[in-house]
């Protein structure tokens, strides 16, 4: 499985849950992440941004942003919503990242992957809380991707 974010995406105001799989023997070590998506009003986006350093990059402070991954599993960067126009609804947005992966089965080895995708948003406060807390892959709602609300069975158009 390629890098990717989850098909539906949590966010509660400003905050922006970027969250998604990896591929087994996957360890992302940096990653930038925005989601944006279009208002109303021709011309005018509403975006959110974050980025991950390593631990021994000279940036990364040990509180700053909350990134969680579990190896080769998944991994959670809670964004920020930037600018000071629009905000965010429920419904299709776009997602983008680009990270320094390293191969946990070969340590010597890493690569740069970049990967875009369209999402849904869902509003969902208690994800866009816990998401800022330590080892929130671990436990749900944040362990598994999210689903969009409707009858069971049915899948989104």
């Amino acid at each position: 499985m390629p890098a990717r974010f989850d098909d539906v995406i949590p966010f509660f105001g400003a905050d922006v849950v970027a969250v998604g799989p990896l591929h087994s023997g996957d360890k992302l070590k940096e990653v930038c992440a925005w989601i944006y998506q279009p208002t109303k009003t021709l011309g005018v986006d509403v975006a959110a941004t974050e980025m991950h350093f390593s631990d021994d990059h000279p940036h990364q402070s040990v509180d700053d942003s909350h990134f969680d991954q579990i190896e080769g599993v998944r991994w959670l960067l809670p964004l920020k919503r930037i600018g000071e126009t629009g905000e965010f609804v429920e419904g299709r947005a776009f997602a983008v990242a680009i990270a320094l992966v390293l191969d946990t089965d070969d340590p010597e080895k890493q690569r740069v992957v970049w990967w875009g995708q369209p999402v849904d948003l869902v509003e969902d406060e208690l994800s866009a809380i816990d998401a800022h807390k330590k080892g929130a892959l671990t436990r749900e709602p944040l362990q598994t991707p999210a689903e969009l609300p409707g009858p069971p069975g049915l899948t989104p158009a």
